[in-house]
């Protein structure tokens, strides 16, 4: 794929995706005037998952000055065009590489809700979608993660072996059905897709580290709650009171607990449990219905 046709391409998924006219505007100036031979490479290197890493720090690292992140985002969307020709010469559907290329609008998005203006900031996280190790499929995300040494495990999961972990991206309700339908279509895709994108086999488990597990939340939410619903399906190997990721996911950053925001029955329960001194944290749990 030459210049001229990548910075096409571009345009056309960045619109595609859902990205604003505004946003979409500033990739278009970026892509006359990043794309060069050492940028495109990038993106080539960021569809690879031996290279992903790396050249996501790379990119990182060439432009720290970059305040929105325009030109981040460009040579994400130039290795999203990269990736969606691989994935369709080996009879991916279209459809899932746009949910999961749509990970780049949700996340400027969301940084619109909390600054007032679109950025792109996770670069060192949207990686795995452009090099085949997180799709979306349905509801949920599926991250395809090799166990390392050290890691905190599941009771009989070895390093060396592959989990599935799941990512819950907040943008769809988490029903019954909805949730069933996507562990389906991610079961069905990654024994289809074994050899393309499961270089030490198919996963053995699925897992799931988030706040959402947290057992605390049970104390805060209806049994009727979507994020229970989510939450009773995994079984419990590890919990955190520690962590304080909530923070970002609930109220948009750490703040003292009479500052939080309440408009949401959860953030009011939260926050109260907050002011009483109790964590929140979060867990770690594998989906026990696939056991």
């Amino acid at each position: 794929m030459d210049f001229l046709q990548m910075r096409t391409e571009i345009g056309a998924v960045a619109a595609g995706i859902g990205l604003g006219p505004d946003v979409c505007g500033a990739v278009a100036e970026c892509a006359q005037n990043v794309l060069n031979e050492e940028t495109v490479r990038l993106c080539a290197r960021l569809t690879e998952p031996e290279t992903a890493r790396d050249a996501a720090q790379r990119i990182s690292e060439l432009f720290v000055q970059d305040p929105g992140g325009a030109a981040k985002l460009t040579l994400f969307l130039g290795a999203a065009c990269l990736a969606r020709e691989k994935w369709a010469q080996i009879g991916v559907a279209d459809e899932i590489f746009w949910d999961t290329a749509a990970c780049l609008a949700r996340f400027v998005q969301e940084m619109r809700q909390r600054t007032g203006r679109p950025l792109f900031d996770r670069e060192q996280w949207a990686w795995r979608q452009m090099c085949g190790r997180l799709f979306r499929l349905g509801t949920l995300e599926f991250e395809y993660v090799v166990v390392e040494e050290g890691a905190c495990r599941p009771w009989g999961v070895q390093p060396g072996q592959a989990v599935l972990s799941v990512h819950i991206p907040g943008d769809r309700p988490l029903t019954e059905q909805s949730l069933r339908e996507s562990y389906r279509q991610a079961a069905a895709f990654w024994e289809k897709y074994e050899a393309a994108f499961c270089p030490v086999g198919r996963p053995v488990l699925w897992c799931c580290d988030s706040w959402l597990l947290s057992p605390m939340l049970a104390q805060c939410l209806p049994a009727s709650s979507a994020i229970r619903t989510f939450a009773r399906a995994y079984e419990l190997y590890d919990v955190d009171p520690a962590d304080e990721s909530f923070y970002f996911w609930l109220f948009g950053g750490k703040k003292k607990p009479e500052e939080l925001e309440q408009r949401t029955s959860l953030q009011r329960a939260v926050a109260e449990k907050l002011r009483r001194g109790e964590p929140i944290g979060s867990a770690r749990g594998f989906l026990a219905f696939l056991k």
